[in-house]
């Protein structure tokens, strides 16, 4: 669950940051600060496209955590409840995803 939460945090973050990476009076006011000497302002461009790519992992990172934070939660819960329960639960995880 927590990189679930990690990577849902950093792509609040990263989907920010790449939009501002195109806003012209942002690049214009970045190059007079001292963070010019370690970004590369003037490829902009080429960082949005990095920045989108890091997104499109971390977003395949965030789904895959929380699917099998899920099969955790049945498997925990199959363990731990009785089996009055059990037509309640799907057979297996596919058919707990393909109910949903």
């Amino acid at each position: 669950m927590m990189i679930a939460r990690g990577c849902g945090m950093d792509l609040n973050f990263n989907s920010m940051f790449v939009l501002v990476l195109m806003l012209r009076y942002t690049l214009t006011w970045l190059r007079s600060t001292w963070l010019r000497h370690y970004l590369p302002i003037d490829q902009n461009v080429l960082l949005h496209e990095i920045v989108g790519t890091v997104i499109f992992v971390q977003g395949v990172a965030h789904g895959l955590a929380h699917f099998v934070h899920i099969r955790k939660y049945i498997h925990t819960f199959r363990s731990t409840h009785s089996r009055s329960s059990e037509p309640f639960l799907p057979k297996s995880f596919f058919a707990f995803v393909a109910y949903l």
